[in-house]
């Protein structure tokens, strides 16, 4: 994958040397981690993920990190992926998303499942909000992933999380799909076409 480049930062593959920093990053947005007004105000991760889930991630089809070499905050974001056919996903949501999928459209046309990836959690660190590293994240995403094998993304953000819906479906124009609930919690599926 060629990296995507802001100035000073670099997008890329994750690598195992990496695994610490991202999951330091994850530890900073987990909802149990977060008063009311901080989930609010950054957004938040609902799941948990450990280094073994994350290795089993960036098997296939990878995790994307911002880099930025030499700053006290090395990885500046990370933004997961996953097929969306494994028999055993990692992201907890999977299996809930991929039959919610089952009974909505994109574009009048029932969702691709073949062609169709998962990604999340996506995070960047705090002092590195406005500095385009959530798109950054997502240019590198689609220049990684395989054009003939990934052509739609799917993701889902609890309905609490104002925060990354407005980033992902304001911000980036990402497409709300519809809806689901998983143990008792509202979602919305949120799919990402690959730009043409």
């Amino acid at each position: 994958m060629p990296d995507a480049k802001i100035p000073s930062i670099r997008f890329r593959r994750a690598e195992e040397r990496d695994y610490v920093e991202i999951l330091a990053l994850l530890e900073l947005f987990y909802v149990e981690n977060l008063t009311r007004e901080e989930a609010r105000r950054s957004g938040f991760i609902g799941a948990r993920f450990d280094r073994k889930m994350l290795e089993r991630m960036n098997a296939a089809p990878g995790i994307i990190v911002a880099e930025e070499e030499n700053a006290k905050e090395r990885i500046l974001g990370a933004l997961a992926l996953e097929r969306s056919d494994t028999k055993t996903p990692v992201n907890p949501l999977a299996p809930t998303m991929r039959e919610a999928m089952r009974h909505y459209t994109f574009a009048r046309q029932p969702l691709p499942t073949r062609q169709t990836f998962f990604f999340g959690p996506v995070c960047v660190t705090p002092g590195a909000r406005g500095r385009g590293v959530l798109r950054g994240l997502y240019a590198a995403m689609w220049a990684h992933l395989d054009p003939a094998r990934y052509h739609f993304g799917v993701t889902s953000i609890a309905k609490q999380n104002q925060r990354a819906f407005t980033a992902h479906c304001q911000g980036l124009g990402l497409s709300i799909l519809g809806d689901f609930f998983s143990e008792g919690e509202a979602y919305w599926l949120i799919g990402y076409p690959r730009p043409a």
